[in-house]
C-alpha cells in the first residue's frame, strides 16, 4: 500500500493547476476538462492509523501533536533555562552557564535542574494544545467560508513578494544570484509575503 501511495505521491505535482481533488491510491482517475492536480494520501480512511480530515478525531490528533511537540521541548530545556534565571538573577554566584550547571548539582543534586518542569509542561501543552488544534478548526472554516479563489492568495502574494524583493532590495538581477541567495529571497518571501490562511 505504501509504496504505490508514496510514488504516487512523488509524481504528482502540487503546483501544475489551480485546482486539485484528493484521490485514494488504487481508485480508477477520472478525466475532466479542467485540468485538476490530484494529491495522494499517505494512508487511506480505512486504516486504523488514520482519521477523516475535519473530524473530531482529526482535531484531537492535532491537538494532541501540539502537546507533544510544545510541552516536551520546552520542558526538555527547563535545566537551561534555569541556570539561566539564576546567572541573571546572582551573576556574581553563578559565572558561567558551565559554573552554573555544577553549582546547581553540587547543591540540589541532578534533580535540582529540573525545578520547574511541571508547570512549564502543563503551560506550554495547553499552549500547543490550543494553538495546533485550533489552527486547524479555524484554518478549514475560515477556508470554507472564503472559497477556493481566496485560497489561492497566499501563493500570489508570495510570487508578488519575490518580485519586489528582486526589484528593490536585491542588489543584482535573479539570473545573476547563486543557488543560496536565491534561497535566501524565497526564505524572506515566504515569511513576509504569504498570508496563512
Amino acid at each position: 500500500m505504501y509504496p504505490t501511495t508514496l510514488t504516487q505521491l512523488a509524481r504528482a505535482n502540487p503546483f501544475s493547476a489551480p485546482l486539485f481533488t484528493l484521490q485514494k491510491a488504487g481508485e480508477p482517475e477520472t478525466h475532466s476538462p479542467v485540468q485538476k492536480r490530484r494529491l495522494a494520501a499517505a494512508a487511506t480512511a480505512e486504516s486504523a492509523d488514520s482519521c477523516e480530515f475535519g473530524s473530531g478525531k482529526y482535531y484531537a490528533l492535532c491537538g494532541f501533536g501540539g502537546i507533544l511537540s510544545c510541552g516536551i521541548t520546552h520542558t526538555a530545556v527547563v535545566p537551561l533555562d534555569l541556570v539561566k534565571c539564576r546567572l541573571q538573577v546572582d551573576p556574581a554566584k553563578y559565572k558561567s552557564i558551565f559554573n552554573g550547571f555544577s553549582i546547581t548539582i553540587r547543591e540540589d543534586g541532578v534533580r535540582g535542574l529540573a525545578k520547574g518542569w511541571a508547570p512549564t509542561f502543563i503551560g506550554y501543552s495547553m499552549q500547543g494544545l490550543c494553538k495546533f488544534g485550533f489552527y486547524e478548526v479555524f484554518k478549514i472554516m475560515y477556508g470554507d467560508l472564503l472559497g477556493e479563489v481566496i485560497r489561492l492568495l497566499p501563493f500570489a502574494c508570495f510570487e508578488r513578494t519575490v518580485e519586489l524583493l528582486y526589484k528593490y532590495v536585491v542588489p543584482k538581477p535573479r539570473s545573476e544570484c547563486s543557488k543560496s541567495e536565491q534561497l535566501v529571497v524565497t526564505f524572506v518571501a515566504g515569511y513576509i509575503g504569504e498570508p496563512d490562511l
